[in-house]
């Protein structure tokens, strides 16, 4: 195994070394690589890439095999001293021959300052201070905008009211301002009520009605009204 790189991690994040595996063997082999930790996963992770984990390597072949590691900043903060030297041991086991190789790989740690992360949040919060009032004067300008427009729209409104109603008027002078005037009808006299004088009902005739014959022979009206059932009675 082959590596030439010196990692030096100053910041957190992810990082990666790449070591280039060669089968010195006279066949060609399969592969298993490992890596051992050796304590540093209180400072970091590592790992291998997932695609590097198992391959076959032919005779004289080359395989770049990629180790990641992943710092966080609070790793940084809490180093004991400035610089820190680690180191991880990688492993190549040959599974068709017992064979293996392995490889340290070199690791330096450097202590970030408690100033830079300071000064780190305070920018952040100044982001977030401008931010909130770029929002702020954002929704101030609409606002206003708003306004502006409602105004607008009532003085037209009213102004196209005002309009109209001028407009009617002098079209109804025009229109109708040489016209005469009607002339005044006098109020009528009211009718006199005359009452009607009731025709005197006839007088119906008492008595016995006449016979066929009329009258007797002699006999009055009155005479008959008073004794002309007499005279009925006697004639039957």
């Amino acid at each position: 195994m082959i590596s030439t790189e010196s990692t030096i991690i100053d910041e957190a994040g992810r990082y990666e070394v790449v070591v280039t595996l060669r089968n010195q063997y006279t066949e060609g082999q399969s592969v298993s690589m490992s890596i051992d930790q050796n304590g540093t996963n209180r400072w970091y992770g590592s790992s291998i890439a997932s695609t590097d984990r198992e391959f076959w390597l032919t005779v004289n072949g080359d395989r770049e095999v990629t180790v990641i590691f992943e710092v966080q900043s609070s790793s940084l903060k809490n180093l004991e001293s400035e610089f820190v030297e680690t180191r991880v041991t990688l492993w190549a086991i040959s599974n068709s021959v017992e064979d293996a190789a392995s490889l340290d790989i070199p690791v330096t740690l450097k202590r970030t300052s408690s100033d830079s992360q300071d000064n780190v949040q305070s920018d952040s919060s100044t982001d977030w201070v401008g931010i909130a009032i770029w929002v702020v004067g954002g929704g101030v300008i609409v606002a206003l905008l708003g306004v502006l427009l409602v105004v607008l729209n009532s003085g037209e409104e009213e102004e196209e009211t005002n309009w109209l109603q001028d407009g009617y008027e002098d079209n109804i002078s025009a229109t109708y301002g040489a016209v005469a005037a009607a002339p005044t009808i006098p109020a009528a006299e009211p009718m006199k009520f005359v009452p009607e004088i009731a025709e005197p009902a006839p007088v119906q005739a008492s008595g016995p009605p006449l016979p066929a014959s009329g009258l007797p022979e002699g006999w009055t009206m009155e005479q008959w009204q008073h004794y002309g059932q007499q005279w009925l009675d006697s004639q039957n």
